[in-house]
C-alpha cells in the first residue's frame, strides 16, 4: 500500500512539473518548417475518413511511413480544425503519458521509486526534448515514445508471465510504434539490455540479491535472441519501408554529396556534442547545419578519443554496477538510426534525436550518483536485504544528495521555461537559431519564408540571398526568393529566379507555375504601360491646345481667360510644369502671390530643370520680402540658362549684395 501511494505522487509531482514547464507552449503558432507540410496544408488530414485513412497507409509523403501520426493529426483536425492549442495539448498530453509510463516501467522492473522518478523527471523537462514537444510536426516522436513504453510495459509482464498470449502485446506496440517512427528499430536490443540489467534474465548477469526478480529464470544470450526474433523480422521490414520512404522523398544524401569518412566523423563529434548539451544545454538550434568537409581534425581526435575512455571505464563499471554499460549502450545504440552514418536531410544532429536515447544516461546519473556517493562514504555498500530500505536507498541516505536532485530539477526546468519562448512562432525560432549557429542555410530559408508570410519581402529576400550564398544550388530557395522579387514588383528578377529553380530541378512544378504567372503579369504590365503612353499622349496633345490659347490670351491682355486657359491645361495634365509656372506669372499679376508662388514650386518639382519657373520665384520671393531665397532661385536660374533682368539683380543686390 505504501509503494502504491508513493508511486501515485511521484507521478502526480511528474505531471505538475511538466505542466509548470511547458504550459507556455500551449500558445505557440504553427512553424513555417514542416507544420505547413505536415498539418496546415496538408488536406489529406483534414478529415478523419475512408479516403484520408486508406492515404495515411498507403502514402510515403515528406518520406516516411507514419500512418499513426497522419491518423492522429486526423482526429485534431475534427476536434480543433487548424487551431495550434489543441495541437500543442496533444503534443504535452503525450509527453505527460510518456514520462509518467518511464517511471511506472523503471520502478516496476527495479523497484526503486526515487532513482525511477529522478529519470523521469529529467526526461519530463530537459531542454533537449523540447523540439519534440514544441513542434507540432514532430508528433512522431512523443507517439512512437508512447508505444515504445508500453512495449516496455508489455515486456515486464511477458518476463513475469512467457505466454503467447503476453508476448502478442509487445509486438502490437511495437508495430505501431513502428508506424509512428522507424527509429524504434533499436527496440529488440534494448530489450536484450535489460535482460542483461536490471531483469537480470542473462546467464551473462550479475544477480543482485536486492532484485526484484529473484524468481525469474535465467537464459542463454542465444535463447533471449531467439525469443526476440519476431521482433528482429519486424525491424528488417522496417528498415526496408523506411529506407524506400526517404529514397522516394529525395531525402537520402549520396554518398557523393556527403562522403562517408565525413558521416564517421559528424557521428563521432555529433555523439559527443550530444552528451555535452545533456550536461551544459546552451545554444540549442531548430537546425544544425551539417559541416560536410569542414570538420576539423582535432575535434575528430579528441571527440573519438573520449568516448573510447568513457566507454572504457562504462565497461569496467559494469562488472559491478551493470546499470552503467547499459545506459551507455541504451544512449549509444539508440541514436544509430539517425547518428548520421545513413544521411536523412542535411542536419548534423538534432535535439529532437536525443528523446529516447538520453533516457540511457539519465539511468547512469540517477543510479550511479548515489551509488557512487555511498561508496566513497563507506568502505562498502551496505546490504539491502529489507524491502523498505530501497526507498531510502540512494537518493536518501544522505540530505545532500535529494537537495542536489531538485535544484538541478529547478535549473534544468527554468532553462526549458526560457526556451520554450523562442518556439513561439517562426521568426523566434529561426532567429534565435541563426544567433546560436553559422552557415546555416535552412534557417536562413525559413526566417525568409515566415517573414514572406508577414509580407516583409525585402527583408525575406535577404535571407533568401543569404541562403543561396552557402548553398546556391537550392531550387526551393530560388523558388522562394523569386517570390519575395514577385512580391515587391520586381517581376524581371522573380522571373529569373524561378527560371533558375526550373533549370536546378525541371520538375519543380510550383516555379513552373509561378514563372508562367510572372511571364504574364510582365506582359499585361508592359501592355498597360502601352495604353498608359498613348492616353498619356492623347492627353498632352490636348493640353498643348488649352496652353496654347493661354499664351495668345496673355499676350493679348486677357488675363482672365489666360488664367482659365492654363488652369484647364493642368486639369488635363497635372504634370505640365510650364502651365504651373506661366499661371503662376497670371496669378501674381492679378495680386494673388502666395498662390502664385505655389505655382512656381509645382513646376520646379514637376521639371527642377526650368529655368523660368525658377526666374519667376526668385522675383515673387523678392516681393514677399524673402531675398535670401530669392537669391538662392535666381542662382538655380543661371544654372538651368536663364539670365534675370539686369534691374532686378541691381534691386536684389541692394537689398542683400551677391556672395
Amino acid at each position: 500500500m505504501f509503494e502504491r501511494r508513493l508511486n501515485l505522487i511521484i507521478c502526480l509531482a511528474l505531471l505538475l512539473l511538466i505542466f509548470a514547464t511547458f504550459c507556455r507552449v500551449l500558445n505557440n503558432e504553427f512553424l513555417s518548417y514542416d507544420d505547413p507540410e505536415y498539418v496546415v496544408n496538408n488536406v489529406n488530414v483534414h478529415g478523419l475518413n475512408v479516403r484520408n485513412i486508406s492515404w495515411a497507409f498507403r502514402t510515403v509523403y515528406q518520406g516516411t511511413w507514419q500512418p499513426m501520426v497522419w491518423l492522429s493529426y486526423m482526429f485534431e483536425w475534427e476536434l480543433f480544425r487548424l487551431g495550434p492549442f489543441g495541437y500543442h495539448l496533444t503534443n504535452l498530453l503525450l509527453h505527460s503519458a510518456n514520462t509518467v509510463m518511464l517511471f511506472l516501467v523503471l520502478v516496476r522492473m527495479t523497484g526503486l521509486p526515487w532513482q525511477s522518478g529522478f529519470v523521469a523527471a529529467l526526461f519530463a523537462i530537459h531542454p533537449l526534448h523540447i523540439e519534440s514537444v514544441a513542434w507540432i510536426a514532430e508528433r512522431k516522436d512523443v507517439l512512437s515514445t508512447l508505444f515504445w513504453m508500453l512495449a516496455l510495459w508489455a515486456y515486464a509482464r511477458y518476463v513475469q508471465i512467457p505466454k503467447v498470449s503476453t508476448y502478442a502485446p509487445i509486438i502490437i506496440f511495437f508495430a505501431l510504434g513502428l508506424m509512428s517512427k522507424p527509429m524504434l528499430v533499436t527496440l529488440p536490443f534494448v530489450l536484450l539490455l535489460l535482460d542483461y540489467w536490471p531483469l537480470c534474465r542473462s546467464t551473462l548477469a550479475n544477480r543482485s540479491p536486492t532484485a526484484w526478480n529473484l524468481k525469474l529464470s535465467t537464459k542463454t544470450t542465444s535463447h533471449l535472441i531467439i525469443e526476440k526474433l519476431p521482433l528482429f523480422g519486424m525491424v528488417l521490414v522496417s528498415c526496408y519501408i523506411a529506407y524506400y520512404a526517404q529514397q522516394k522523398g529525395g531525402a537520402i544524401s549520396s554518398f557523393e554529396a556527403i562522403p562517408f569518412g565525413i558521416r564517421v566523423s559528424n557521428a563521432i563529434v555529433s555523439y559527443v556534442l550530444y552528451i555535452l548539451k545533456m550536461l551544459w544545454p546552451q545554444k540549442l538550434a531548430v537546425i544544425y547545419p551539417h559541416p560536410l568537409n569542414k570538420i576539423p581534425e582535432w575535434q575528430v581526435v579528441a571527440s573519438g578519443l573520449a568516448l573510447a575512455i568513457l566507454l572504457y571505464f562504462a565497461f569496467r563499471a559494469s562488472k559491478r554496477r551493470p546499470y552503467v554499460g547499459v545506459g551507455w549502450l541504451w544512449f549509444m545504440g539508440t541514436l544509430v538510426p539517425v547518428i548520421g552514418l545513413v544521411q536523412f536531410g542535411m542536419h548534423a544532429m538534432a535535439d529532437r534525436f536525443t528523446y529516447i536515447p538520453l533516457i540511457g544516461l539519465f539511468i547512469v546519473i540517477a543510479w550511479g550518483i548515489p551509488d557512487l556517493t555511498g561508496s566513497l562514504s563507506r568502505n562498502k555498500v551496505m546490504e539491502e536485504s529489507k524491502k523498505a530500505s530501497y526507498f531510502f536507498n540512494g537518493f536518501l541516505h544522505s540530505s545532500v544528495l535529494p537537495l542536489s536532485a531538485i535544484i538541478s530539477l529547478v535549473c534544468l526546468s527554468t532553462c526549458t521555461f526560457i526556451q520554450l519562448g523562442y518556439w513561439k512562432n517562426s521568426v523566434a525560432i529561426f532567429t534565435r537559431a541563426l544567433e546560436v549557429t553559422s552557415e546555416n542555410s535552412v534557417a536562413h530559408t525559413n526566417l525568409g519564408t515566415a517573414l514572406a508570410e508577414k509580407k516583409d519581402y525585402k527583408t525575406a529576400a535577404k535571407h533568401f540571398e543569404a541562403a543561396l550564398r552557402i548553398m546556391p544550388d537550392q531550387p526551393k530557395t530560388r523558388f522562394n526568393l523569386g517570390n519575395a522579387f514577385y512580391g515587391m514588383g520586381k517581376i524581371d528578377l522573380a522571373i529569373a529566379h524561378f527560371t533558375e529553380a526550373l533549370r536546378l530541378n525541371p520538375n519543380f512544378e510550383d516555379a513552373r507555375v509561378n514563372l508562367i504567372a510572372a511571364t504574364a503579369e510582365k506582359r499585361r504590365r508592359a501592355s498597360a504601360n502601352m495604353v498608359r503612353q498613348v492616353v498619356r499622349s492623347k492627353q498632352r496633345e490636348n493640353a498643348l491646345k488649352h496652353y496654347r490659347k493661354g499664351l495668345d490670351f496673355d499676350l493679348q491682355g486677357n488675363l482672365n481667360e489666360a488664367m482659365k486657359e492654363y488652369q484647364e491645361a493642368i486639369r488635363i495634365d497635372p504634370t505640365f510644369a510650364e502651365a504651373h509656372s506661366n499661371l503662376g506669372v497670371i496669378l501674381k499679376e492679378l495680386g494673388k502671390l502666395d498662390e502664385a508662388i505655389g505655382e512656381y514650386r509645382k513646376a520646379i518639382r514637376l521639371d527642377p530643370t526650368l529655368g523660368e519657373a525658377h526666374n519667376n520665384l526668385a522675383i515673387a520671393l523678392y516681393f514677399k520680402g524673402d531675398y535670401a531665397g530669392a537669391w538662392r532661385e535666381v542662382e538655380l536660374c543661371r544654372k538651368y540658362g536663364v539670365i534675370p533682368h539686369p534691374d532686378f539683380l541691381k534691386a536684389l543686390s541692394e537689398r542683400m549684395p551677391e556672395p
